[in-house]
Protein backbone atom coordinates (compact mmCIF):
# COMPACT_ATOMS: atom_id res chain seq x y z
CA UNK A 1 0.00 0.00 0.00
CA UNK A 2 1.81 3.20 -0.87
CA UNK A 3 0.43 7.22 -0.85
CA UNK A 4 2.20 10.38 -2.48
CA UNK A 5 0.96 13.65 -1.69
CA UNK A 6 2.75 15.95 -3.98
CA UNK A 7 3.26 19.35 -4.99
CA UNK A 8 3.82 22.37 -7.55
CA UNK A 9 5.16 25.96 -7.02
CA UNK A 10 6.09 28.53 -8.80
CA UNK A 11 9.06 30.61 -7.00
CA UNK A 12 9.07 33.31 -10.03
CA UNK A 13 7.69 33.27 -14.02
CA UNK A 14 10.62 31.05 -14.86
CA UNK A 15 11.69 29.11 -11.68
CA UNK A 16 9.11 26.54 -10.73
CA UNK A 17 9.35 23.38 -8.38
CA UNK A 18 7.62 20.30 -7.56
CA UNK A 19 7.96 18.23 -4.39
CA UNK A 20 6.14 15.08 -2.70
CA UNK A 21 6.69 12.22 -0.39
CA UNK A 22 5.50 8.65 -0.55
CA UNK A 23 4.69 6.21 2.08
CA UNK A 24 4.50 2.66 1.83
CA UNK A 25 3.93 -0.50 3.81
CA UNK A 26 4.96 -3.88 3.24
CA UNK A 27 2.43 -6.28 5.51
CA UNK A 28 4.50 -9.33 4.85
CA UNK A 29 7.77 -7.60 6.96
CA UNK A 30 5.78 -5.08 8.91
CA UNK A 31 8.15 -2.50 7.69
CA UNK A 32 7.00 1.10 6.58
CA UNK A 33 9.57 3.15 3.73
CA UNK A 34 9.28 6.89 3.36
CA UNK A 35 10.43 8.56 -0.02
CA UNK A 36 10.54 12.06 -0.17
CA UNK A 37 11.53 13.76 -3.78
CA UNK A 38 11.81 17.60 -4.98
CA UNK A 39 12.93 18.95 -8.41
CA UNK A 40 13.68 22.48 -9.62
CA UNK A 41 13.19 23.61 -13.18
CA UNK A 42 14.35 26.90 -14.57
CA UNK A 43 13.50 28.05 -18.08
CA UNK A 44 15.02 30.95 -20.05
CA UNK A 45 14.06 33.32 -22.69
CA UNK A 46 15.64 31.30 -25.57
CA UNK A 47 13.40 28.10 -25.02
CA UNK A 48 16.21 26.30 -23.28
CA UNK A 49 15.39 24.98 -19.56
CA UNK A 50 17.25 23.41 -17.04
CA UNK A 51 16.55 21.23 -14.31
CA UNK A 52 17.50 19.38 -11.14
CA UNK A 53 15.86 16.62 -9.28
CA UNK A 54 16.70 14.95 -6.27
CA UNK A 55 14.46 12.03 -4.89
CA UNK A 56 14.72 8.56 -2.68
CA UNK A 57 12.79 5.59 -3.79
CA UNK A 58 12.16 2.56 -1.97
CA UNK A 59 11.21 -0.63 -3.66
CA UNK A 60 9.67 -3.64 -1.13
CA UNK A 61 11.36 -7.01 -0.97
CA UNK A 62 10.14 -9.61 -3.73
CA UNK A 63 7.67 -11.76 -2.05
CA UNK A 64 9.52 -14.98 -3.89
CA UNK A 65 12.33 -13.96 -1.28
CA UNK A 66 10.06 -13.57 1.69
CA UNK A 67 8.60 -16.87 1.40
CA UNK A 68 12.02 -18.83 0.94
CA UNK A 69 12.69 -18.78 4.86
CA UNK A 70 11.38 -17.29 7.94
CA UNK A 71 14.51 -14.96 8.60
CA UNK A 72 13.60 -13.22 5.43
CA UNK A 73 10.82 -11.47 6.63
CA UNK A 74 13.49 -8.86 8.67
CA UNK A 75 14.42 -7.67 5.04
CA UNK A 76 14.56 -4.25 3.88
CA UNK A 77 13.10 -2.42 1.33
CA UNK A 78 14.98 -1.64 -1.47
CA UNK A 79 16.55 1.60 -1.50
CA UNK A 80 17.52 3.95 -4.16
CA UNK A 81 18.69 7.48 -4.20
CA UNK A 82 18.79 9.00 -7.60
CA UNK A 83 19.84 12.85 -8.84
CA UNK A 84 19.17 14.25 -12.31
CA UNK A 85 20.83 17.17 -13.75
CA UNK A 86 19.35 17.84 -17.24
CA UNK A 87 18.50 20.90 -19.76
CA UNK A 88 16.27 20.95 -22.58
CA UNK A 89 16.12 23.22 -25.55
CA UNK A 90 13.82 23.83 -28.69
CA UNK A 91 16.47 23.68 -31.76
CA UNK A 92 13.90 25.03 -33.98
CA UNK A 93 10.08 25.78 -34.19
CA UNK A 94 9.54 21.96 -33.55
CA UNK A 95 12.39 20.34 -32.69
CA UNK A 96 13.36 19.49 -28.53
CA UNK A 97 16.76 18.16 -27.54
CA UNK A 98 16.60 16.94 -24.13
CA UNK A 99 20.36 15.72 -22.26
CA UNK A 100 20.20 14.40 -18.76
CA UNK A 101 23.06 13.00 -16.48
CA UNK A 102 22.26 10.98 -13.87
CA UNK A 103 23.51 9.21 -10.72
CA UNK A 104 21.88 6.31 -8.80
CA UNK A 105 23.06 5.07 -5.21
CA UNK A 106 21.57 1.27 -3.97
CA UNK A 107 21.77 0.54 -0.57
CA UNK A 108 19.63 -2.72 1.06
CA UNK A 109 19.43 -5.15 -1.64
CA UNK A 110 19.13 -9.33 -0.57
CA UNK A 111 22.54 -11.06 -0.76
CA UNK A 112 22.65 -14.61 0.07
CA UNK A 113 24.64 -15.33 3.20
CA UNK A 114 25.99 -19.02 0.53
CA UNK A 115 27.24 -16.50 -2.17
CA UNK A 116 28.86 -13.55 -0.85
CA UNK A 117 29.93 -12.62 -3.91
CA UNK A 118 26.45 -12.12 -5.67
CA UNK A 119 23.48 -9.71 -4.94
CA UNK A 120 19.71 -10.45 -5.86
CA UNK A 121 19.85 -7.07 -7.99
CA UNK A 122 17.44 -7.29 -11.27
CA UNK A 123 17.21 -11.19 -10.63
CA UNK A 124 14.00 -11.57 -8.65
CA UNK A 125 11.77 -14.14 -9.19
CA UNK A 126 14.49 -16.03 -11.33
CA UNK A 127 16.58 -17.08 -9.58
CA UNK A 128 14.39 -20.05 -7.47
CA UNK A 129 16.18 -22.90 -8.84
CA UNK A 130 19.35 -21.29 -6.93
CA UNK A 131 18.21 -20.09 -4.27
CA UNK A 132 15.12 -21.42 -2.86
CA UNK A 133 14.95 -21.64 1.26
CA UNK A 134 18.07 -19.56 1.33
CA UNK A 135 18.28 -17.21 4.34
CA UNK A 136 18.95 -13.37 3.06
CA UNK A 137 20.77 -10.55 4.58
CA UNK A 138 19.69 -6.99 3.15
CA UNK A 139 23.68 -6.01 3.11
CA UNK A 140 24.03 -5.40 -1.06
CA UNK A 141 24.86 -1.79 -2.16
CA UNK A 142 25.40 -0.25 -5.47
CA UNK A 143 25.73 2.65 -7.92
CA UNK A 144 24.85 3.98 -11.51
CA UNK A 145 26.14 6.79 -13.34
CA UNK A 146 25.34 7.98 -16.70
CA UNK A 147 23.94 10.41 -19.51
CA UNK A 148 20.64 10.27 -21.92
CA UNK A 149 20.00 12.01 -24.83
CA UNK A 150 16.88 12.30 -26.76
CA UNK A 151 15.39 14.88 -29.62
CA UNK A 152 12.14 14.67 -30.43
CA UNK A 153 9.63 16.56 -33.42
CA UNK A 154 6.99 18.01 -31.83
CA UNK A 155 3.77 17.74 -33.85
CA UNK A 156 2.95 20.32 -35.93
CA UNK A 157 2.23 18.87 -39.67
CA UNK A 158 0.85 15.13 -39.67
CA UNK A 159 3.84 13.18 -38.13
CA UNK A 160 6.07 13.56 -34.84
CA UNK A 161 8.92 11.20 -33.81
CA UNK A 162 11.30 11.06 -31.03
CA UNK A 163 14.55 9.01 -30.67
CA UNK A 164 16.77 8.48 -27.55
CA UNK A 165 20.43 7.35 -26.34
CA UNK A 166 21.45 6.39 -23.08
CA UNK A 167 25.35 5.17 -21.82
CA UNK A 168 25.34 3.78 -18.19
CA UNK A 169 28.00 2.12 -15.91
CA UNK A 170 26.16 -0.22 -13.06
CA UNK A 171 28.15 -2.01 -10.07
CA UNK A 172 26.62 -4.13 -7.64
CA UNK A 173 29.08 -4.84 -4.03
CA UNK A 174 27.66 -8.35 -2.11
CA UNK A 175 29.01 -9.74 1.27
CA UNK A 176 32.80 -9.71 -0.20
CA UNK A 177 32.81 -6.13 -0.71
CA UNK A 178 34.19 -6.21 -4.36
CA UNK A 179 32.41 -4.12 -6.53
CA UNK A 180 31.34 -6.57 -9.86
CA UNK A 181 29.50 -5.30 -12.89
CA UNK A 182 25.45 -5.15 -12.84
CA UNK A 183 23.45 -8.11 -14.31
CA UNK A 184 23.29 -7.78 -17.85
CA UNK A 185 20.24 -7.24 -19.09
CA UNK A 186 18.08 -5.72 -22.59
CA UNK A 187 16.98 -2.23 -22.41
CA UNK A 188 14.06 -0.84 -25.10
CA UNK A 189 13.96 3.10 -25.89
CA UNK A 190 11.35 3.21 -28.13
CA UNK A 191 11.40 5.52 -31.45
CA UNK A 192 7.89 6.27 -31.99
CA UNK A 193 6.14 7.88 -35.18
CA UNK A 194 3.20 9.64 -34.51
CA UNK A 195 0.46 10.36 -37.75
CA UNK A 196 -1.64 12.65 -36.64
CA UNK A 197 -5.38 11.35 -36.20
CA UNK A 198 -4.24 7.89 -35.73
CA UNK A 199 -5.50 6.31 -32.36
CA UNK A 200 -3.08 3.54 -32.30
CA UNK A 201 0.53 5.17 -33.10
CA UNK A 202 2.65 3.13 -34.67
CA UNK A 203 5.90 2.00 -32.63
CA UNK A 204 9.10 1.16 -34.26
CA UNK A 205 11.25 -0.31 -30.98
CA UNK A 206 14.88 0.26 -31.01
CA UNK A 207 17.01 -1.73 -28.46
CA UNK A 208 20.48 -1.93 -27.03
CA UNK A 209 22.75 -4.95 -24.69
CA UNK A 210 25.19 -4.43 -22.07
CA UNK A 211 27.56 -7.02 -22.61
CA UNK A 212 27.88 -10.21 -20.52
CA UNK A 213 30.68 -8.91 -17.77
CA UNK A 214 30.74 -5.49 -18.67
CA UNK A 215 29.59 -3.06 -16.49
CA UNK A 216 28.31 -0.38 -19.04
CA UNK A 217 25.53 0.03 -21.00
CA UNK A 218 24.26 0.95 -24.13
CA UNK A 219 20.69 1.57 -25.88
CA UNK A 220 19.83 3.50 -29.07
Amino acid sequence: MGVLPAGFLSLTQRLKATAGVRADRFDATGRTAVSPRFGLSYAFRDGTAVHVSYGIYNQAPETFWINCDPSNRSLSYLRTESAVLGFSSILRSNIRLTAEVFGKSYSYYPVDKANPYQTLANLGGSVIPTYFGSPLLSAGKGFARGIELAIQKLRRNRWSWSASYSYSTVKFQALDGVLRAGISIIVIWPTQWHPAGSPRPGTFPSAGASRAGSPTRRSI
